[in-house]
């Protein structure tokens, strides 16, 4: 008699019509990037503080009539490769806080670039203004595309060199401790 008709439930997303869905996902990214580089800039920050006391203890250790003074020998070379590894260590975690501004590059790109502070400061408010109402969905995109690239490099960089500075505190506390037996 009667036909059932079978109804489906089809959730489709909104059609995107401008390219926000694009901006929208760009942003979410370029927030994800900049939390994971101010994570790993306080991590670097701490691993450069503990590297830090580690090799003024370990300088103070190796004064006279302290445990590491009177070392003699292979012990010596192993206590010295210890402290060039820790003081390496520090280095690198210096490295990774040190602000990276790329002063040269931003004079050359701020007028195509201006998502960037570098960017943004050599603007003049109104020229600022016109520019970013002229922009559309496409514009903005490639702009956050190439803003995603530099601060993807950075973070990159940044979590590298955190890893090789811990890695060289490690080995030169490790050396240090075992120039003693």
């Amino acid at each position: 008699m009667f036909k059932k008709k079978r109804i489906v439930n089809q959730i489709a997303p909104a059609p995107d019509k401008s390219g926000d869905r694009g901006v929208d996902f760009a942003w979410k990214t370029h927030s994800a990037i900049s939390d994971w580089t101010a994570k790993v800039d306080s991590k670097a920050a701490i691993t450069l503080s503990l590297g830090g006391v580690l090799l003024g203890f370990m300088i103070t250790l190796s004064s006279e009539d302290r445990v590491l003074a009177d070392i003699l020998g292979w012990q010596l070379i192993v206590e010295y490769i210890g402290l060039g590894f820790t003081a390496l260590g520090v280095l690198l975690a210096a490295l990774v806080v040190m602000p990276r501004l790329n002063r040269s590059r931003t004079k050359a790109t701020w007028k195509s670039n201006f998502i960037y502070f570098g960017h943004l400061r050599r603007w003049k408010s109104a020229d600022l203004k016109s520019k970013l109402q002229a922009l559309d969905a496409a514009q903005e995109l490639e702009l956050l595309a190439t803003q995603l690239v530099s601060t993807s490099k950075i973070a990159w960089y940044k979590h590298s060199m955190l890893q090789f500075s811990i890695a060289s505190l490690v080995l030169g506390v490790i050396l240090v401790a075992m120039s003693t037996v």
